[in-house]
């Protein structure tokens, strides 16, 4: 959104162009392929802020799992965005929080070495974090070993039990 610490394309398939339509084909073809195999697990991102790329890529996940029916034997999992999740605002996740529920996805909680996350994502992804992002990871990390009384800072994925 203009006017954020991080800007970025936001966007839903209303709001899709031609260029997104294509892209979301191809990815969903792809996805197809990684869906039909038993023995893969499929990790895509809840798209917390609406990031035009985060959409696109877990609509076409689950578009594919949901044309594939009983066929879709690999498991699917969702991911909070990163840093957006830790950085988001009440209004940020309710889109998010819809899907949670119509999916009925399971959380996961699990400790994290926070540090040595920050240091790698510092180190190899350089060209698209800042401070702010160790921040967004701080903020989300600490809230959740908060609410299951870890010692340990804490990172969150969802299970889709389809």
């Amino acid at each position: 959104k203009e006017g954020e610490e991080f800007e970025f394309p936001q966007g839903a398939q209303d709001s899709f162009n031609k260029e997104d339509w294509d892209i979301f084909a191809r990815v969903k073809h792809f996805c197809r392929r990684l869906l039909l195999a038993e023995d893969c697990a499929v990790f895509t991102t809840l798209a917390v802020k609406e990031h035009i790329d985060h959409v696109i890529v877990r609509d076409a996940v689950i578009e594919s799992a949901k044309a594939l029916g009983r066929n879709c034997r690999a498991a699917i999992n969702f991911g909070e965005d990163q840093p957006y999740t830790g950085l988001a605002q009440a209004d940020d996740t309710s889109k998010a929080q819809m899907l949670i529920d119509r999916l009925k996805l399971e959380p996961i909680d699990y400790r994290i070495d926070l540090r040595r996350k920050t240091r790698l994502v510092m180190k190899h992804y350089s060209s698209q974090v800042e401070e702010s992002y160790r921040q967004g990871l701080l903020l989300r990390a600490r809230q959740l070993a908060g609410r299951n009384e870890a010692k340990s800072e804490m990172e969150r994925i969802y299970k889709w039990n389809r």
